[in-house]
C-alpha cells in the first residue's frame, strides 16, 4: 500500500471526508479576507453568533446560481445548526490544494483507491456530485458559487440535499446544508508554502421533531465533523509532501485513478509533478544560500 506522510493511509480509514463528511457527520449524529480573513481569528471550532454573521456576510448571494439562491439564503438565514470548523494550516502546493478542493470526486477516488474509505462521491454534472457514505446517508452536493485565485485564495460555496435512513428514525431524516469553504496561503522565509483552510457549515433540518435532539447532540456531532475536516486537510498536505519523495508511486496512482475523467487524471499528475519540482527548487535554493554563507 502507498504510504502518505510516513504513515499507512489507514490512519483515516472509514471516516467520511471533508465535503460529504461535514454533512454526513451532522446527519448521523442527529440520528444517533479567506481562511484567516475574519476579525475573530481563533483557530478552534465555534458556534458563535459573531462567526455565523461573518460567514453569512462572506457569501456573495448575488453570485450564487439563480436556481439555488433562494434556498441557500433560507438555510443561511434560518439554520437549525451552525458551526465553524477549526481553521487548519498545512504545508502544501497551492495549486494542488485548489484542484483537490474543486474536484472532490478526485480526492475521494484517491481515498477509495488506497482503501481508506467507503464513501462514494460521483460527479453527475458540472460541479454536481452524488454522495453516499455507506451508513445510511446520501444526497447531492452542488458547487453553487466559487472564486479561485492563485495561491489557493479560494472561496467555494456548496449546497447539499441530504437524507439519512436508519436508527432511531422510522422515516428518513432530510436536511439541506450550505458550506462555505475558504482558503489562503503564505510563503515563509524558508520558501515553504502553507495553505490554511476554514469551513463554515449551516444545516437546516426538514424534520422539526428532531431539531431539539440535533441541537442537544451538536457538541458530539460537531467534534466528529471537526476531526473529519482536519484529517482531510492534513491528507491533502501529506499528499503534496509525499509527491516530493514518492512522486513515481503517486503519479502511477493518479494515472490509473478510476471514476474520474482523463482530464482530471492528467491535471492531478501535472500538479503532483509541480509539487515535486517546487520542493526540488526550494531545496536547491537553500543549498545555494548555505554555500554562499560559508
Amino acid at each position: 500500500m502507498l504510504r502518505i506522510g510516513g504513515t499507512r493511509a489507514h490512519m483515516v480509514r472509514g471516516r467520511s471526508r471533508w465535503l460529504c463528511g461535514a454533512a454526513t457527520a451532522l446527519l448521523l449524529a442527529a440520528g444517533s479576507q479567506y481562511a484567516a480573513a475574519a476579525e475573530d481569528t481563533r483557530h478552534e471550532a465555534t458556534t458563535s453568533r459573531r462567526c455565523r454573521n461573518e460567514a453569512a456576510g462572506a457569501i456573495p448571494f448575488d453570485r450564487v446560481f439563480p436556481a439555488y439562491r433562494a434556498r441557500v439564503r433560507k438555510v443561511v438565514e434560518r439554520p437549525s445548526l451552525y458551526r465553524r470548523l477549526p481553521t487548519e494550516a498545512v504545508e502544501c502546493h497551492p495549486d494542488l490544494f485548489t484542484f483537490l478542493s474543486t474536484n472532490p470526486d478526485a480526492l475521494v477516488a484517491v481515498w477509495r483507491q488506497l482503501g481508506i474509505t467507503q464513501v462514494r462521491l460521483d460527479r453527475t454534472g458540472d460541479g454536481v456530485f452524488r454522495f453516499e457514505d455507506g451508513y445510511g446517508t446520501s444526497g447531492v452536493l452542488r458547487i453553487v458559487e466559487q472564486q479561485c485565485k492563485p495561491g489557493a485564495q479560494n472561496r467555494i460555496v456548496l449546497f447539499a440535499d441530504a437524507s439519512y435512513s436508519g436508527r432511531p428514525f422510522r422515516k428518513p431524516l432530510t436536511a439541506e446544508g450550505v458550506f462555505l469553504f475558504r482558503s489562503g496561503s503564505i510563503t515563509e522565509t524558508d520558501s515553504k508554502t502553507y495553505v490554511a483552510a476554514r469551513l463554515d457549515s449551516f444545516i437546516r433540518l426538514n424534520n422539526a421533531s428532531v431539531q431539539l435532539l440535533a441541537k442537544a447532540a451538536h457538541p458530539l456531532l460537531g467534534k466528529m465533523a471537526d476531526k473529519n475536516f482536519v484529517d482531510s486537510v492534513h491528507f491533502i498536505g501529506q499528499m503534496s509532501q509525499a509527491a516530493q519523495v514518492r512522486y513515481a508511486n503517486l503519479n502511477s496512482l493518479a494515472a490509473e485513478l478510476p471514476g474520474v475523467s482523463v482530464g482530471q487524471r492528467r491535471e492531478l499528475q501535472r500538479l503532483l509533478l509541480a509539487s515535486r519540482d517546487a520542493e526540488l527548487a526550494r531545496s536547491r535554493l537553500g543549498q545555494s544560500a548555505t554555500a554562499t554563507r560559508r
